[in-house]
């Protein structure tokens, strides 16, 4: 038997005193005890309320206490107000079954159905099922809250972590670079002025941590509207960004002259290319050599930047868009967060990311977005 080792506290609820006497029998034969038995759906939220029994049968159709006439989907809404009141497992009896009674049923937190007339085989198996599952759903809730409460205390943090961090760091970073200064008379010692430079250098890299982690923060929580984006003009003010850095590296960057139009948030979009961008400057070959460009894919547009640098293995393309990885001491200043930030952000806007890529043939990394029909 499978309730054998348990007694289980039950709740009858239909309008027809046959069926709910029939009802009886069969759980005392299956050593369960009847809570109650009641015969409409206000009714049975009252019980609930006072009875807490383990569970509920409860048939779909019954009289309207108020109106005196049968009620399609008595059941149901009597079922829905029990899981917001007083969440308890609920089985539904009815006389037919069919797709869109199962789908109405999930959506108002039911456990499981049984088709009349009930066979005692079946009505234990369904009790176990639907107890098994209820006890899974509210471990898995109690999760999604503590989950949630922790989510809440790490954004409360890294807020103040930000604010108290910032301020002392800006400092230091413009102490730094006034006492490096050339024109700044009092050090003449190069190694000083080295130093001095690799503290301010130093402290504007960790600065630009911080932004990462707050941004990383922020898009998980954020919520924005979509809407058509102007690629063209986005990619100029990512590639603006990075306008020191291109004249740095001498790089040749060849981007197509007409743009797919997409769905997304344009601030956001700027991100993702300052993002691959930067990448493939620091690591698109010497001088780094660079495409840009997007293309229509049926519902979606695949954007991209090609760069031909020594490429990627397969372990390191499955790696490179989780957090914190570091794929080696050479390569640990530009992948990992920023590319994670990508990741979090174009899967926010319904998109994907990815990369091709393989030693010594350069890699493409891409992102995908909605299609404006």
């Amino acid at each position: 038997m499978l309730l054998a080792n348990k007694q289980v506290r039950i709740l009858v609820v239909d309008d027809d005193p046959i069926v709910t006497e029939i009802i009886r029998m069969q759980l005392t034969r299956l050593g369960q005890m009847v809570a109650g038995v009641v015969f409409n759906g206000p009714a049975a939220v009252k019980a609930t309320l006072d009875l807490q029994p383990d569970l509920i049968l409860m048939d779909l159709r019954m009289t309207d206490p108020e109106t005196g006439l049968e009620k399609h989907l008595a059941g149901l809404e009597a079922a829905q107000e029990i899981q917001e009141k007083c969440p308890t497992p609920v089985i539904i009896l009815t006389a037919y079954e069919s797709s869109e009674l199962v789908y109405q049923a999930s959506v108002a937190g039911v456990m499981g159905y049984l088709v009349k007339p009930v066979r005692s085989s079946e009505l234990e198996r369904v009790i176990a099922i639907a107890l098994t599952r209820f006890d899974d759903l509210r471990e898995l809730r109690r999760l999604n809250a503590d989950l949630q409460a922790r989510n809440e205390d790490l954004d409360v943090f890294a807020a103040y972590a930000a604010h108290d961090l910032r301020a002392p760091l800006a400092t230091i970073v413009g102490y730094a670079e006034a006492l490096a200064d050339e024109s700044f008379p009092r050090f003449e010692d190069e190694e000083v002025l080295f130093y001095l430079r690799r503290i301010a250098r130093s402290g504007r890299k960790m600065a630009n941590v911080i932004d990462e982690l707050l941004r990383l923060a922020s898009v998980r929580k954020e919520e924005v509207s979509v809407e058509p984006l102007d690629m063209a003009d986005i990619f100029t003010a990512a590639r603006e960004c990075l306008l020191d850095l291109v004249t740095e590296q001498g790089a040749q960057i060849t981007v197509q002259e007409h743009w797919p139009v997409a769905l997304g948030h344009a601030p956001w979009i700027e991100e993702v290319w300052v993002n691959y961008l930067s990448n493939a400057l620091k690591y698109g070959g010497e001088p780094p050599r660079i495409e840009v460009g997007g293309e229509r894919q049926a519902a979606r547009v695949r954007f991209w930047v090609r760069d031909q640098g020594p490429g990627l293995t397969e372990s390191e393309q499955q790696r490179v868009f989780i957090s914190f990885e570091r794929l080696s001491q050479v390569r640990a200043q530009g992948y990992g967060l920023g590319l994670a930030i990508v990741r979090r952000i174009v899967e926010k806007l319904n998109g994907e990311v990815g990369v091709e890529s393989g030693e010594g043939r350069g890699s493409t990394f891409y992102f995908t977005l909605p299609a404006v029909d």
